[in-house]
């Protein structure tokens, strides 16, 4: 890779340091990411006024507007102090305007800079990386401190101080106008008699600095001053970000490689894709180095971002969902669990003991209902796929898990509470209650908690213990540093639940479990026989909800009867 350096680039850094403190360094150990401009200064010598200046690229640009008083030149409102803050506008006479070795840049030069602070930075808008912090909504990233300084009309009179700027191109009457927000655009327009000027060092364009590009050297990525920039076959562009990351790689293509720059992005990765370098996919940075063989359904653990899984397909590798594992793949392969065979089908399930408790360790998948006929046509799988329901167990409704009959169905009908709701849990076993679910969580919080937080500071609390605790490792679609580790072996999954019209909602975000509770609301007005209103009562069932994001940790929440919800069981 060739590294090339300018003499009229050096020239220039002698400049600076005569004049100021300079940053630079042309060893590639210290390469400066391409969003970081170069600050320095230069003094005029016409009027010993000091200037400070940017490198954007290979441009080098006052990073103010021009002062140098004139003629035909004035200060916004013909006060003083703005010219320190704005510049002086301008009118006749812009010839030799600026300090030497600096011009008025053409619309040509402008469009340079207005490239490449749009390619090395996308995700800002052009006028948010120019503008200062001081004229919303700038963030002055290059450290070109644009500010709103107005202008003047042929009457004398001045407009849009902190609003509009226009700034002088070559071409008389030309300029580049910024306005509130982000937009800008090129305008000519002779009623402006007053503008503001900002001056570009002379042959500091990338045309004049660069070597030759073409066939020969396409797709080469060269690095000049602080700008990097790549040979389309015919001329140089900015690098994008993929590229000046790249910087210093072989391109070969399906090479995955690690940005130079913001290492705090851990997750960025740059793949070689048919010579040119371009950001990797989620799925390409998490599964360089595995081979994936069409059909094979191969999952593997991702690379970079280690509680994310990926599988094998016959177009290549994907996120893997909650159904692309097998059963066993939810459960704690460290943890001694029990069995629990259901007499009425011969089903098993693994159980887990939790303090004083023991749990069923995967949903209930019973769904016979001949011999539980409350269960007709209140109990689902996802998706109508019976394969699904032996992975990840059944949805049931409230009546369905209470093993209760269609009489109960009306919101306003409070269901008969006893201590023990077996619902359809089976013989020694219950639907858990709201005090059965504290417990549990009070135990996982003391149990875990301290693990949970280790190496954070915080307090043991159920928002970080939850998913460290309680949440299969695999299915959740966690994009964040709270992946889950089902440290307790409790093995929750998220299958989200089924709405009363059928649609399965936040199936990969959440998880939730029907409670043997119910409560009293005030709900609606209802009336009596004699045409009277009066408020009415419903009684609404609780569900235990967990979900994805750690923020959320857990809680009781309250859910129609005919909503469709995994079932846990809890040992007598």
């Amino acid at each position: 890779m060739k590294y090339y350096k300018s003499v009229i680039i050096l020239f220039v850094f002698w400049v600076f340091s005569a004049c100021g403190d300079t940053s630079s360094s042309s060893d590639d150990d210290d390469l400066l990411p391409p969003t970081q401009g170069l600050v320095s200064s230069i003094e005029d010598a016409r009027d010993n006024h000091v200037y400070s200046t940017t490198q954007i690229g290979t441009q080098v640009w006052l990073a103010e507007n021009l002062q140098y008083k004139t003629t035909h030149s004035w200060c916004y409102d013909n006060v003083d102090s703005n010219c320190v803050i704005y510049g002086r506008l301008y009118g006749e006479g812009t010839d030799n305007l600026c300090p030497e070795e600096f011009h008025i840049p053409s619309q040509e030069e402008w469009q340079e800079l207005i490239n490449y602070v749009k390619i090395v930075k996308p995700d800002f808008e052009v006028a948010r990386s120019l503008k200062s912090f001081t004229w919303h909504p700038g963030s002055d990233i290059f450290s070109f401190n644009l500010r709103g300084a107005g202008y003047r009309t042929v009457e004398g009179t001045y407009q849009d101080l902190y609003k509009e700027t226009y700034l002088a191109t070559s071409q008389s009457g030309c300029y580049l106008r910024f306005l509130p927000g982000t937009d800008y655009d090129f305008v000519c327009d002779d009623s402006i008699a007053g503008f503001s000027v900002r001056c570009l060092m002379d042959s500091t364009n990338a045309k004049n600095l660069l070597p030759s590009c073409g066939s020969s050297n396409k797709n080469e990525i060269v690095h000049e001053a602080n700008g990097f920039y790549t040979c389309d076959g015919k001329e140089w562009r900015p690098s994008n970000k993929a590229e000046y990351n790249a910087f210093g790689n072989e391109c070969v293509n399906g090479v995955v490689v690690e940005g130079i720059f913001y290492q705090d992005r851990y997750y960025d990765r740059y793949i070689c894709d048919g010579g040119l370098w371009r950001e990797a996919t989620e799925a390409e940075r998490n599964t360089y180095g595995n081979e994936c063989v069409a059909g094979n359904s191969q999952i593997v653990k991702g690379v970079v971002e280690d509680y994310k899984y990926f599988v094998c397909t016959d177009s290549g590798f994907r996120r893997t969902t909650l159904w692309d594992f097998q059963k066993s793949d939810y459960l704690n392969p460290s943890i001694e669990y029990g069995t629990l065979v259901d007499a009425r089908d011969q089903k098993s399930y693994k159980t887990v003991s939790l303090g004083s408790q023991v749990w069923m360790a995967e949903n209930l998948n019973y769904a016979d209902s001949v011999s539980t006929p409350n269960l007709k046509g209140n109990s689902w799988c996802y998706e109508e796929n019976p394969s699904n329901c032996e992975k990840v167990g059944r949805y049931y409704s409230f009546l369905a898990a209470m093993n209760l009959d269609e009489s109960y169905a009306p919101d306003t009908i409070k269901y008969p509470i006893a201590d023990v709701n077996q619902g359809i849990c089976p013989n020694g076993w219950r639907i858990p209650s709201e005090e059965d679910w504290t417990t549990l969580v009070n135990y996982v919080v003391q149990a875990y908690g301290a693990q949970a937080s280790a190496g954070r500071g915080n307090v043991p609390n159920d928002y970080e213990t939850f998913p460290y605790a309680m949440k299969s490792v695999t299915g959740w679609n966690f994009d964040s540093w709270m992946e889950p580790g089902n440290a307790s072996g409790f093995s929750s999954v998220p299958v989200g639940y089924r709405s009363e019209e059928g649609s399965f909602i936040s199936v990969g975000e959440s998880d939730g479990f029907w409670l043997a509770s119910i409560h009293r609301l005030w709900g609606g007005i209802v009336g009596d026989a004699d045409g009277e209103l009066f408020p009415g009562s419903i009684y609404v069932p609780y569900v235990s909800d967990m979900k994805v994001w750690q923020i959320d940790g857990w809680g009781y929440h309250v859910r129609e009867r005919k909503m469709g919800y995994p079932v846990r069981c809890i040992k007598n």
